[in-house]
């Protein structure tokens, strides 16, 4: 009898053992699906659009009761509907889910996010940004609502209005932030440079270098503000450097440059730090800048001298299109073939992006400071030509 219950007590036991660990199993493959679950439930519901037509999905939609197990997949859908296009039902979901009383305080704020977001893709800006500020104070949506606040204010050019949503972003925990706002600094300068504030726009491009020592364009204004107040020397600071904040926008810099030079009649030490910089970056267009600064000083024959030199390691159609334009070119071959040959080039030339953005790749003709295609700022940067060497020849 005392055996017989001992072999009770151990099936019992090795029963309890067996219960206890099928169940941490299938917690653990409940969290492990949990943990899955957003991207597991973005197939199944791409899966079902692929497969139902729309007036299907309505009465889906329509039938699917607003609770703690369905709330999810509502946010998901009016998401889904949101990046396909279709905006108003995006917003009608959203909008339901927001008036049901049985979601909660965290679940509410993935909603106002979310319609928030409807509202800009749909254009309407003040309804997003009302939403957007009741997030503000938000632990898990401040951060995401504050940059949706300063895409909003981009789109509508309202500069200070992102200016004051950025006042309220630690900007050491988020550098990354530091170059948009040095942008919306530059644009208000702009702005009072049309209006003939120059005191207050030479504050705002000081600002935004101050805030951000990368911002080529705060350089650029405050460069060409000095030279407009006839300070060539200072304005030549400022130019040179551009080469040491970002060698990629030297050509920026280069026309304004030559101008100072010219009024300054500091030739020599132009072309100096010019062949200085070509040795260093290679880049054509720095070549192309030692050739003008030559003409400008009224040696002709000796920029055109260089550029001939030059163009054995050059095989570049923006320094062919250059030297045919010289007059002591047109004058040593044929006058027809001349003619020919430059037409043939500005076509060529006339086919090539001189800006380029090196985010999404969106060409252009002339400077963005704000790319319109990806909308990310100071990534438009000039099409570099580099000098190529010529192989040596082994005798």
């Amino acid at each position: 009898m005392d055996s017989l219950l001992v072999w009770l007590f151990l099936i019992l036991a090795l029963l309890v053992g067996w219960l206890i660990g099928y169940n941490a199993r299938f917690k653990s493959t409940f969290q492990d699906s949990a943990r899955r679950s957003p991207q597991g439930e973005k197939h199944r519901l791409q899966l079902l659009f692929d497969s139902y037509s729309d007036d299907a999905m309505d009465r889906l939609i329509n039938s699917l009761d607003v609770s703690k197990e369905t709330f999810q997949t509502h946010l998901s859908i009016g998401t889904h509907f949101r990046k396909q296009g279709e905006v108003e039902k995006a917003i009608l979901i959203h909008q339901n889910l927001m008036a049901h009383p049985e979601i909660s305080d965290s679940s509410s704020e993935a909603v106002i996010y979310e319609l928030a977001k409807d509202y800009k893709a749909a254009g309407l800006f003040d309804r997003a940004e009302s939403l957007l500020t009741q997030l503000v104070r938000s632990k898990e949506y401040s951060y995401k609502s504050q940059l949706l606040l300063l895409d909003i204010c981009e789109r509508e050019k309202d500069w200070e209005g992102a200016i004051a949503v950025s006042d309220n972003i630690d900007l050491k925990r988020h550098p990354e932030l530091k170059l948009r706002v040095s942008q919306y600094l530059c644009e208000m300068a702009e702005q009072k440079i049309h209006c003939n504030k120059r005191l207050e726009a030479l504050q705002l491009y000081r600002s935004a270098l101050t805030g951000n020592k990368q911002c080529v364009r705060a350089v650029l204004g405050l460069a060409n503000m000095s030279f407009e107040d006839e300070s060539y020397t200072e304005a030549i600071k400022y130019l040179k450097s551009v080469a040491e904040i970002s060698p990629e926008d030297i050509p920026l810099a280069l026309p304004q440059l030559l101008e100072c030079t010219i009024k300054t009649n500091s030739f020599a030490q132009h072309q100096n730090y010019l062949k200085g910089l070509y040795a260093e970056t290679g880049q054509v267009a720095v070549m192309l800048a030692i050739v003008a600064s030559m003409e400008a000083e009224g040696l002709n024959r000796e920029a055109f001298n260089y550029l001939s030199s030059q163009l054995a390691n050059l095989p570049s159609i923006e320094a062919l299109s250059y030297l045919f334009a010289m007059n002591d070119m047109t004058g040593d071959i044929h006058q027809e073939l001349a003619e020919q040959l430059m037409g043939i080039i500005a076509r060529e030339n006339s086919n090539k992006a001189k800006f380029q953005c090196t985010q999404c790749g969106f060409s252009a003709r002339h400077v963005h400071w704000n790319c319109p295609s990806c909308k990310s700022w100071q990534t438009v940067k000039p099409v570099l030509e580099y000098e190529k060497k010529s192989p040596e020849i082994k005798v």
